[in-house]
């Protein structure tokens, strides 16, 4: 087992976001591997808005929420994140999607 696996069935795939070369390694490693779920790091509350944008690529879209404290938290959906890739890939395959991310207005 190499060091981004928790287990056998437990997988950890680190990403840059804005990397067109992550966004490709997870767009191969979701289609060469039997994938049973895949968990991103968002809170859950975002999930139908981002997913709503990934149906809408290509076009480039923002799904944003408003915090208690008048700041905003926001997720581009752009096809070039490997976030989006990878929940875009999922999705077209039919594969479980989890957003598991703390939800809090701050950190």
């Amino acid at each position: 087992m190499g060091v981004f696996y928790l287990s056998k069935k437990i997988q950890f795939l680190p990403v840059i976001h804005g990397s067109a070369s992550f966004t490709r390694i997870i767009r191969d490693r979701l289609l060469s591997s039997s994938t049973d779920c895949l968990a991103v790091c968002l809170p859950p509350e975002f999930q139908a808005t981002v997913e709503d944008g990934i149906n809408l690529l290509p076009l480039i879209t923002l799904c944003s929420q408003k915090e208690s404290s008048e700041s905003f938290n926001y997720v581009p959906i752009d096809p070039c994140q490997p976030i989006i890739m990878g929940l875009r890939i999922a999705s077209q395959e039919g594969i479980p999607r989890k957003f598991i991310d703390y939800s809090c207005d701050n950190y």
